[in-house]
């Protein structure tokens, strides 16, 4: 071909393994393709070294997209230098470990402080209103259990319920209780059942009952304890809170014990039967 002459384009310019592509693409010279491979230098050129290989997408993960940031020289923005510098806070009443832990975490995936920060507000809402929840389903209950119990006393009182009631509260606060231990004590017993609760109420009406009927006894003497004696013995068992737990559950040794000496404090000779059956939540015989 002579210089300045046009190719012959009817010519076989490629070979015979490029006969697909060169049919696909529709180019008709060299110079299509040099312009087609110029078009996508434009659009996809990169340096070897830049180049990276995509896996399947089961491949993909966080050893991948921490190598994909390296290799393009990225790094997200608003990643703090080191984890504490997330600055985040924990509720009050909260374990302040996981949000240590949920910090190293996310700055080892490269979360940015504002989105980790949103998501921690977040959670620390959602888990606030949880534990309120909680705190008001849990104050239903014993509200509940509280009326229930309130209900069998004022069927075993009647009329002598108010005056009862106002006794327990005085003789759960001379056996040591205050009134806040005492009303943290019965939410307790609350929580765990009407059961638990009502046993206690009930001891306390027993020992609230013997102080109302104390006045129409009489010492019987006889060699017994004293009333002094009996005030004293009992002021020396309280002391010890084991034995305060133990007395007022029913059925134990120390109940019987705590209602023998309550009766004779109050200048009341004991009747062992009575006494038996009243630490096991039964009627004095006769009643």
């Amino acid at each position: 071909m002579t210089e300045g002459a046009q190719p012959n384009q009817g010519a076989q310019w490629h070979g015979a393994d490029y006969a697909q592509i060169v049919a696909t693409k529709g180019w008709k010279s060299a110079d299509d393709v040099l312009k087609s491979y110029g078009d996508l230098e434009k659009h996809v050129g990169a340096p070897a070294d830049r180049l990276i290989r995509i896996p399947d997408a089961a491949k993909i993960d966080d050893t991948f997209r921490a190598e994909v940031f390296k290799r393009i020289g990225y790094t997200p923005e608003g990643v703090p230098g080191k984890p504490e510098d997330y600055g985040l806070t924990v509720p009050e009443g909260m374990d302040g470990e996981y949000a240590k832990a949920i910090a190293a975490e996310a700055h080892r995936l490269g979360v940015p402080a504002k989105y980790l920060k949103g998501l921690a507000e977040f959670n620390n809402k959602f888990a606030a209103d949880a534990m309120a929840k909680a705190k008001t389903d849990e104050d239903k209950a014993v509200e509940e259990r509280h009326k229930a119990v309130e209900a069998k006393l004022k069927e075993r009182f009647g009329d002598k319920y108010d005056a009862t009631k106002e006794l327990m509260t005085r003789e759960a606060l001379r056996i040591g209780f205050t009134a806040e231990s005492l009303e943290a004590l019965e939410r307790s017993l609350a929580l765990g059942g009407e059961g638990d609760l009502g046993l206690f109420r009930g001891v306390l009406a027993d020992i609230a009952e013997l102080r109302r009927e104390a006045p129409l006894h009489k010492n019987n003497g006889g060699g017994a304890m004293t009333a002094d004696a009996a005030r004293q013995a009992l002021a020396a068992k309280r002391a010890d809170s084991a034995w305060v737990t133990k007395a007022l559950t029913r059925g134990t040794p120390e109940a019987e014990e705590n209602i023998r000496l309550n009766m004779l404090a109050s200048g009341v000779q004991p009747n062992e039967d009575d006494v038996r059956r009243r630490a096991s939540g039964l009627a004095p015989a006769g009643t």
